[in-house]
């Protein structure tokens, strides 16, 4: 115990942001679903009120464990299981996109999806995957 640091010395997040702080990026584009739902998880899975689309999710906080959540996430919201290294290669939002997209079977399927929820109203995690789950072809 006499090795830990007094609590109050403990790291800030990245950039000295808080948990409800938003990101310096503009937020992700209103017209494109897929990053508007991206960035709704990624915002989810650190804790911040925002992420823009061109922040490097590892400036703002990512790890492993981080990507783990977002590619389960992922595949559940939007149904499409994205490798991990994905997640490491593509730092921002805007790439990752792009990259879900690309390795869609059916991107039309994809963004109807993303659409359907990015359109959902602020809620709990557990009330966003209860909502998710019961999300059917992109509707709601």
């Amino acid at each position: 115990r006499n090795a830990l640091p007094p609590p109050h010395t403990l790291t800030p997040l990245p950039n000295d942001r808080t948990a409800t702080e938003k990101s310096t990026a503009e937020p992700a584009g209103e017209a494109d679903p897929v990053l508007r739902a991206l960035a709704d998880i990624w915002g989810r899975v650190l804790g911040l009120a925002s992420v823009g689309a061109e922040d490097d999710v590892f400036e703002l906080g990512a790890h492993s464990f981080a990507i783990a959540k977002v590619k389960a996430r992922v595949a559940v919201a939007l149904r499409i299981d994205l490798p991990p290294r994905v997640f490491f290669t593509a730092r921002t939002v805007a790439k990752q996109a792009a990259v879900l997209l690309e390795k869609a079977s059916s991107p039309e399927a994809v963004l109807r999806r993303a659409a359907a929820v990015a359109a959902l109203p602020e809620m709990t995690d557990h009330e966003w995957a209860a909502a998710v789950a019961g999300l059917t072809d992109g509707e709601n």
